[in-house]
Formats: C-alpha cells, sequence, structure tokens
C-alpha cells in the first residue's frame, strides 16, 4: 500500500501543477489585453488634438474650394440660362409650321 500513498502524493502535485500552468496561461491574455487597453486610451488622448487641427484645415479647404467653384460655375450657368431663353423667345416668335418642322429635325438621329 505504501506505492498507493506515492501515487496519490505524485497525482496531487500534478493537479497542482496543471493547475497552476492553466492560471498562467489565463492570466497572459489579461495581462496583454489591459495594456493594450491602456496603450488604445493613450493613443486616443494624443490623437484627438491632431484630429481637431485636421478637421480646422478640412474646413477652411471644404469653404474654399466652395467659393472657387461657385465663382467658375455661375457665368457658364447664367450663360446657359441666357441661351435657352433667347432659344425659347426664337421659337415663341417663329410660326407653328416652322416650329413643327424644326421638331421633327431634332427627333432624327
Amino acid at each position: 500500500m505504501d506505492w498507493l500513498a506515492k501515487l496519490d502524493f505524485w497525482a496531487n502535485i500534478s493537479t497542482i501543477w496543471l493547475v497552476l500552468m492553466m492560471f498562467i496561461m489565463g492570466i497572459l491574455p489579461l495581462v496583454v489585453l489591459y495594456f493594450a487597453v491602456r496603450g488604445m486610451a493613450i493613443v486616443n488622448r494624443t490623437v484627438q488634438r491632431y484630429l481637431k487641427l485636421t478637421k480646422y484645415y478640412t474646413g477652411i479647404v471644404r469653404d474654399q474650394s466652395h467659393n472657387v467653384s461657385q465663382k467658375v460655375a455661375e457665368p457658364l450657368v447664367r450663360s446657359y440660362g441666357e441661351s435657352v431663353r433667347a432659344e425659347t423667345t426664337v421659337r415663341n416668335l417663329l410660326p407653328e409650321s416652322v416650329q413643327k418642322l424644326i421638331k421633327t429635325e431634332e427627333k432624327r438621329p
């Protein structure tokens, strides 16, 4: 029966050893995640300042591009509107027979 007591002792030691290894393997991911969260908090604090600066400059670019596009597009839109108005005026002054002829000419491919 002496060998049974030795076997029981070594079974208890191996159980403690396995539990200790599982505890270490379980706590390592928790430590890694803890430091990852801390690192992300530091990055988030640092990036906020640069994001505000970036927002400021992109606002300036947005406003300037809007102003320039309005300066470029306004004369083109105005001239197109005037040409359509002139074309409509001329068509309304023409007799109906000529207007029908123009419409049939426009429909041809």
